[in-house]
């Protein structure tokens, strides 16, 4: 009963994973202003995921078949090299940790890394060899993108963000300062949010929720089950066109590459079903073109005075991540603490001014330095091969992720981004049994 209690709620974490609802119980300030790298808070999502990791370790702690499998020495000769590895990590975000500029801020950013790698080991262990719990995680956070992109199909048609603290919204207005907006003709337009923190966020979201789709489609056979997959797809697809992020939709096209090469080498009716949904990616696209030019263009020319602005400023954070990291080379500012540092160096701005470089791998390298990315490097090196060699399907899907990285610092800076980062690797870790017989084409099994 315990562990169908456990798989329910992994279940709803994975469908609420966006939204932001959450308890302030420390807002920070900065020259007066609010500070939201520095500022504690529990998300209803985190504190769901830490439900479900105390569920699961008092549903396998109480076995004593899972004392024999941890202390077999079999099973230790197999896994000793993953355990120390993983063990290296923890001790490098731990040194970080007492290195920080800001310790506090440090600790809750740690606290979500462990959170994070807690509920992918719960999913790993949980799912092992079973392609039906498999399937509907996949599910489950499918729907959950689905949702968010018919939310952002509506913001965009209305231009307007509705303000909700039971679900963790913020109001957003074209003609607010600081709304991310595209400017065409000195008309100003809102970009959609969804539930998240920006169109970023979202676009990197939906971006690897359109893989997973994909990934669904492909592993599903009745057709009473694909024309809804499709539909939703469109869904998805859309909300992603309407947060007009440059880098999730290259990381989306970098997805989709990979996944076509991946068809060629395994299975060629895997490819062609595959083709038939580019097609109709392809046909929206042209649609979507036709229909919103004058903002496409404006994005992709990025001549315009915002969109210059947002380069400038991309090109700054970039230059100054770089100074950081040569005065803190091997151990870095501390995890989360990179906001802060900044602080220190220009101590005279105000809070919302204070923000992260526009990628997870300069920040990584500026909070944990040279030491601590070196064993994240390794460790996700050592993943990927993982994936690889067990869901190769699935390693478009973790190349998504990866690219949406060097356009965003939404999976590193904020606790669902985090959670979000690690939930995407742990899926393509969980072995499936016999989920990619044939190249791709799925075998019922009775896990």
């Amino acid at each position: 009963m315990l562990k169908k209690i456990v798989n329910w709620l992994l279940l709803l974490l994975l469908f609420l994973l966006p939204w932001q609802t959450r308890w302030i119980y420390d807002p920070a300030t900065l020259n007066g202003d609010y500070w939201e790298y520095g500022t504690a808070s529990f998300y209803g999502t985190e504190i769901l995921l830490w439900m479900i990791v105390i569920l699961f370790s008092i549903y396998y702690f109480r076995r004593r078949d899972f004392w024999a499998r941890l202390t077999s020495r079999v099973r230790f000769q197999k896994q000793r090299w993953s355990l120390l590895l993983g063990l290296a990590v923890l001790m490098a975000f731990m040194l970080s940790l007492g290195k920080s500029v800001a310790p506090e801020i440090s600790y809750n950013h740690f606290l979500w890394i462990l959170g994070g790698l807690c509920v992918g080991v719960v999913m790993i262990i949980s799912w092992d060899n079973s392609a039906r719990d498999f399937r509907r995680g996949l599910v489950a956070f499918w729907l959950g993108a689905v949702v968010q992109g018919g939310f952002a199909i509506w913001q965009f048609a209305v231009q307007y963000s509705p303000a909700n603290k039971w679900f963790g919204l913020a109001s957003h207005f074209p003609w607010q300062a600081g709304a991310s907006v595209i400017e065409v003709g000195g008309e100003r337009w809102l970009r959609a949010y969804g539930s998240l923190g920006g169109p970023n966020p979202l676009g990197i979201y939906l971006a690897v929720a359109l893989m997973i789709g994909l990934v669904l489609y492909l592993i599903t056979k009745e057709w009473k089950y694909r024309i809804p997959l499709a539909v939703g797809q469109i869904f998805i697809l859309t909300g992603l066109f309407f947060t007009f992020s440059r880098g999730a939709w290259l990381a989306a096209g970098v997805g989709i590459m990979a996944m076509i090469l991946v068809g060629a080498k395994t299975n060629r009716g895997a490819l062609r079903d595959l083709g038939r949904q580019i097609f109709y990616y392809l046909i929206a696209g042209v649609v979507f073109v036709g229909l919103f030019w004058p903002m496409l263009s404006v994005r992709i020319d990025a001549t315009a005075r915002l969109e210059k602005k947002s380069l400038s400023e991309r090109q700054e954070q970039i230059s100054t991540a770089v100074d950081i990291i040569a005065a803190h080379p091997w151990l870095g500012v501390g995890e989360g603490a990179y906001t802060y540092e900044l602080y220190r160096r220009q101590p005279h701005l105000s809070g919302g001014n204070y923000q992260p470089v526009h990628n997870i791998y300069l920040l990584a390298l500026a909070e944990l330095g040279i030491f601590g990315s070196a064993l994240f490097l390794v460790l996700g090196m050592w993943l990927f091969r993982k994936i690889m060699g067990n869901n190769i399907w699935f390693a478009p899907v973790i190349l998504t992720l990866v690219v949406a990285g060097m356009f965003d610092h939404w999976a590193w800076s904020i606790a669902p981004g985090v959670m979000f980062w690690w939930i995407i690797w742990a899926f393509g870790m969980v072995r499936t049994g016999k989920m990619w017989a044939n190249g791709g084409q799925t075998v019922d099994d009775k896990n």
